[in-house]
This record gives structure tokens, C-alpha cells and sequence, in this order.
């Protein structure tokens, strides 16, 4: 990695260690890679890093994509000399953490450090998707180093406490295990600062588990965003860009078109590499200088491979709907013919063709970009979102659609785009705010319609949550309710459709559904808390409810210093409001001091815990000698 590694003395060969008697088979692009040990071949739950095109592939989209690896990473700030040390250090397993937006370099590093570690004999690769149990198990036979990469990892945090602990025990100072975790955007609280490495390890604390918290808390960040990215680093980057692209098309390297690389939008990596494609590819046009004019210069080359390849099938597809056709695939992905098929029917162009021309242009979608999935998105990332969002900004129908699906594992991958796509673009955002927001179709039987789509979803992540193990789900990847958290940062919906989408999640514990539940709990929180400010004598009671839920919910999570704060802040609103209405809020003050004797017995304070349950029991006391019915039971609790 540009000789950084030995020129401080950190070779590739001092990275060697283990059985050096662990062959790594070659492998496909989608297939997963293959170890001998003993003479048996185990596959691991990992795909190569490093895919190289063929020789006739002439999508600019694939060429420029990081895991081609025709672009070479190019180092800024001496990042590669920390992930070399960090790849020899002694420690039998470690975790890093990469942090950036998307196009800031994430994964064109992660394909740079798999390479290197093939060459010094690790077993390296990108974490699948979909772990299964016995793929869990697998890298433990493995007596040689192991690096594994996770991508989207901020996506992917239920299957990080599955994995993460269980890798952390399988590896040994011989055999050692290195986790990279790449993390496109992290979870910031209000006034919170992205510098803060914390706000980076924040999206994996969905509950306080001992062996994840103490892997989190030693797991080094390095933020590619926080790094400068100086003029030098631009110019050496867009020449390494245009010296590849020129080898890879046969051109001449020196003809190319001249860019100004100071702009701002140049600040992002990805788009210096998408002008350096387009100064070789055409090198007598001016290359643009925004974010907006290289996303639609290079869909538009892109338009070139999709008439090529509608050509050679023999197939007429018009200019608007070829780009519209890859919006969808990106945004829905699908598992087979069929049911691709069917999705174009979500298509005003296509909503009442022919199965026969259905299925022909399902086939055309398929060749363009293989991968795991039958359908799979656009890379890189940008372009992609880049097309959901102008395509289909103005068809809220489509939006609808695809968020109307049986299938939750594309669910939950449609979920994860629109929600990439809408943190870059604000009118995507209210266009799928409104769509959540609506009410639903009619419930059968029932002339009440569902509140609104959100509630739907709820829903469906609730059914996917009974269908399977939480342990089988946690390790198949992003599930719907991990989706709808990240969701739920990006979309506006309203107090009343907030709460609803709460009611659907069960109470207790739950490993799946809980980071959702305390989620929308913070989300009913903040909008209560908005309009408590603006109207208190209407919504103080509110406050104290939510704040009630949302210490519960913390509670569950396990986080029981929070959940005790917001209990001692609903206590605190709720006396207020017994001053004002003594007979209306003393059974909810009361409520609130059992909850918070619980909390302070659970943090160890057993005299503040003693106080404020005789608190609770005297006030429960009055209660039943004004209704002995109601309030029996609930004095009896205290009691006990």
C-alpha cells in the first residue's frame, strides 16, 4: 500500500502467521471463499474482496466500482501505516473502524488491505450478507490469520453481536483475527460532534451485552471525512484514476481532458475517479465540476452499456425507461425471474405489458450487474441512489410498491437505500415522509384504513421477528426493524402515526424488535417534546408518558443509567401535574415511583429505592380507599 508498510519496517511477511498449510481456493465473483485444511474444503462466509472485470466488461459504472480494484487506493494522511501496524500487532483479535461518507474511500481501502493480506497469506474476504450458523463456525476451523471486512456495517449491528464475540473467541496470537468495519454514516445525537469516535461505535450498542461492549470500547476509528484531503492528494488520486482508465480502454494516458479538482464536491474521492473516467473517455469535453453534473455525465455513459447490451438481446427499450428499469432493480433487488417479473409492474411503462416482455426485460436487468441476488443494484453506491432518487422522486407509487412486500429480506434492502438516497436528497425525503405518512390501504373486514404505511412496516418487521429464531435473524443480516431504525433518522411523520407504529411492538425484551421499540420511543419523545414547548398545558402529560415508555424501554435495552434519568424526569413532570389535578395524576405518579424504586434498586441504590417505593405504596394507599377495585392490585405490587 504505496510503501508506507516497509518504510516502517511492517513488511507483508511479518504479517504471516499460522498453518501456512491452509490453501485459499480461487474463487468466482459472487461465490464465497473456499479453505482446504486437512484435505477438505470449507467455505467461508466471506466473498473476495477484489473482483477483478473481464476483459470485454465496458460499464464505466463496474470499472469504476472500488472492488474492480482498477483504481487503486490512494493513501492520504498515512492511513496505511496504522492498518499495517494494527494488521501485525499482537493482540489475537482487534477490531477497526472506517468511517465516511459514501464515495470517501471505505471499501476501496478495505479491497487494498484484502490484497495485501492474500499476500502475506491471510484468509481474507467481505463478511456475506446472510451468515448461517454452520458458516458461523467456520472461520474457527481455520488455523491461519483471518481478516473480515464488514460492509454497511452501520446496517448490520444485530448481526455484529452475533458475530463480533464469536470471532473474539476462536482467534489466538498464532492465528489471529482482524475485523474491519466500515460505516458509511453514524448515529449522531443533537449537538453531538462526528469527530467524536463514540458517535462512530454508537450504532452497534443496541443493548448493553458484556462482550460486545468491551470489544466496542477497545476498537480503534479513523474517520476518512475528519482526514484533509489536500490538492496533492486530489491531483495524485485523478492521475492514478486516468493511468488506470487509459490502460483498461487502450487509451492514450496523456490525452485527456483537464479538471479543476479545487471545487468542493471534489472533497469526495469517488467523484475525482468518476472525472478522471470521464477526462480519458472523452477527452476533447469539458469534465463537470459538481456533484450533480459527474452523476448525470456518467449515467449517461452508462446509457451507452444499456443500449449495447438491449441491442444485443434484441430488445427495444426506450431512453426514459432503461434508467427508470435500473432505478428499480437497484431499489428492490429480487431473488428470481418471477418475482422481477412482477416488480415491473410497479412501472406506468410496463403495468400492463405482456409476461413475455416482462420476463425479457427482468433477463436484460439481470446481465447488466451480476451479484448475489438475481437482481442486483448499480455500484457504485452514488450513481445508484443518484438514479432512485430523480427517477422516482415523482412517483410516489413506485415508492409504495416496493415498501409493499412479503419478501423481508428485499424489504429490508429497499428500506436501507431509500434511506442512503434520502439523506442526500431532500426532496426524496418528503416525497417518502408523505408516503409513510398516509393512511393505508383498508384491513379486511374493517372499515378503518391502517394508520399509515409506517405502521404496515412495523408490522412486517414484527411477523419477520415470529418467523424465525432471533439468533437465525440477528445472523442472516439487516432485518426490517435494524432497517427501520436507520429509517426512522431520515423520515418526518407525524406524533399521532409515531405512536401507532410504538403499539405494534411487544413489550419486554426482545433482541430483534427492541432497538426498534426504543427507537420509535426517542422519536415520540422528541416530537412530544417539541410540542410541549409550544403548548405545555396540553402536552405536559404526554411528556410524562413518553418519558415513562422510554425508560422502559432503555430498561430492556439494558442501558439502565439512561432509563433511570428519564424515569427521574417523568417523575419530576408528573408531581407538577398532581399539583394541578390531585385525583386525575396521582395513579400515574405513582406508576412512575414504582419504575424508579426499580431502576435505583438496579443501580445499587437500595435507601433511594426504599424511599421512593414508600412513596408509592402511601400513594396507592389513598387510592384504594377512594376505589379499592381498580387500585388493590397495584398497591399489592408495591408492596411486594
Amino acid at each position: 500500500m504505496d510503501g508506507s508498510a516497509e518504510e516502517d519496517g511492517r513488511g507483508a511477511d511479518q504479517w504471516a502467521r499460522g498453518n501456512q498449510n491452509v490453501q485459499i481456493a480461487h474463487i468466482g465473483a459472487n461465490a464465497t471463499v473456499q479453505v482446504t485444511i486437512n484435505a477438505t474444503q470449507v467455505p467461508l462466509p466471506l466473498r473476495r474482496g477484489h473482483v477483478p472485470v473481464g476483459e470485454n466488461v465496458r460499464s464505466p459504472a463496474r470499472l469504476i466500482r472500488a472492488r474492480s480494484g482498477v483504481v487503486p487506493f490512494v493513501d492520504r494522511a498515512g492511513l496505511t501505516g496504522p492498518l499495517d501496524a494494527w494488521m501485525a500487532g499482537s493482540e489475537a483479535f482487534s477490531c477497526y473502524l472506517v468511517g465516511g461518507r459514501g464515495g470517501s474511500g471505505k471499501t476501496r481501502l478495505a479491497v487494498q488491505l484484502c490484497q495485501r493480506a492474500e499476500e502475506a497469506k491471510w484468509v481474507s474476504g467481505l463478511l456475506v450478507d446472510d451468515v448461517t450458523e454452520a458458516g458461523l463456525t467456520a472461520p474457527g476451523a481455520v488455523d491461519a490469520p483471518r481478516l473480515v471486512v464488514v460492509d454497511y456495517a452501520e446496517c448490520r449491528a444485530e448481526q455484529a453481536r452475533v458475530v463480533l464475540p464469536y470471532l473474539a473467541s476462536v482467534a489466538t496470537a498464532q492465528a489471529p483475527v482482524r475485523v474491519l468495519l466500515l460505516v458509511r454514516k453514524p448515529r449522531v445525537a443533537s449537538g453531538q460532534a462526528t469527530a467524536d469516535d463514540e458517535v462512530w461505535r454508537q450504532a452497534f450498542r443496541l443493548t448493553r451485552d458484556d462482550e460486545l461492549e468491551e470489544i466496542l470500547d477497545t476498537t480503534k476509528v479513523h474517520v476518512l471525512d475528519e482526514m484533509e484531503f489536500t490538492a496533492d492528494n486530489r491531483r495524485a488520486l485523478f492521475d492514478a484514476g486516468t493511468a488506470a482508465f487509459a490502460a483498461e480502454l487502450g487509451a492514450d494516458p496523456g490525452h485527456r481532458a483537464s479538471v479543476d479538482l479545487s471545487g468542493t464536491d471534489f472533497e469526495n474521492p469517488l467523484l475525482i475517479t468518476i472525472a478522471s473516467f470521464l477526462a480519458v473517455n472523452n477527452p476533447e469535453t469539458p469534465v463537470p465540476t459538481t456533484r450533480e453534473g459527474l452523476l448525470v455525465e456518467l449515467a449517461g455513459h452508462e446509457d451507452t452499456y444499456w443500449k449495447r447490451r438491449a441491442k444485443a438481446a434484441d430488445l427495444q427499450v426506450d431512453e426514459r425507461l432503461k434508467s427508470r428499469l435500473v432505478a428499480l432493480a437497484t431499489l428492490t433487488g429480487a431473488q428470481d425471474r418471477n418475482e422481477a417479473a412482477e416488480l415491473l409492474t410497479l412501472l406506468p411503462d410496463l403495468s400492463d405489458a405482456n409476461m413475455e416482455r416482462r420476463c425479457r426485460l427482468a433477463d436484460w436487468l439481470h446481465d447488466l450487474y451480476p451479484g448475489p441476488r438475481w437482481w442486483n443494484p448499480i455500484e457504485p453506491d452514488l450513481l445508484g441512489e443518484y438514479l432512485v432518487a430523480t427517477r422516482f422522486t415523482e412517483s410516489p407509487e413506485i415508492i409504495t410498491g416496493a415498501l409493499q412486500r412479503g419478501d423481508h429480506e428485499l424489504l429490508a434492502h429497499t428500506l436501507d437505500v431509500l434511506t442512503r438516497a434520502a439523506a442526500d436528497y431532500p426532496q426524496l425525503r418528503e416525497a417518502v415522509s408523505r408516503v409513510v405518512g398516509e393512511p393505508g390501504p383498508d384491513v379486511e373486514g374493517d372499515d378503518a384504513p391502517s394508520p399509515s404505511l409506517l405502521v404496515d412496516l412495523c408490522e412486517a418487521a414484527k411477523a419477520q421477528s415470529a418467523s424465525q429464531p432471533d439468533w437465525r435473524l440477528l445472523l442472516g443480516g439487516t432485518t426490517v426493524a435494524a432497517a427501520l431504525v436507520k429509517w426512522l433518522d431520515v423520515i418526518d411523520v407525524s406524533l399521532h402515526i409515531l405512536r401507532a407504529a410504538y403499539d405494534v411492538a411487544p413489550d419486554g425484551v426482545n433482541l430483534v424488535l427492541g432497538p426498534l421499540a426504543l427507537r420509535l420511543a426517542e422519536r415520540v419523545l422528541d416530537e412530544t417534546q417539541q410540542l410541549a414547548g409550544a403548548n405545555s398545558a396540553a402536552f405536559t402529560s404526554d411528556l410524562a408518558r413518553s418519558l415513562n415508555i422510554l425508560s422502559n424501554r432503555l430498561s430492556y435495552a439494558g442501558d439502565r443509567v439512561d432509563a433511570l434519568e428519564a424515569i427521574e424526569e417523568a417523575v419530576e413532570v408528573r408531581r407538577v401535574l398532581v399539583g394541578a389535578d390531585l385525583a386525575a395524576f396521582t395513579p400515574v405518579l405513582a406508576e412512575s415511583l414504582n419504575n424508579l424504586s426499580l431502576w435505583l434498586s438496579g443501580t445499587g441504590d437500595r435507601v433511594g429505592a426504599l424511599e421512593a417505593i414508600e412513596e408509592a405504596v402511601e400513594l396507592y394507599r389513598g387510592l384504594v380507599g377512594a376505589d379499592p377495585a381498580a387500585f388493590t392490585p397495584d398497591l399489592a405490587m408495591s408492596l411486594n
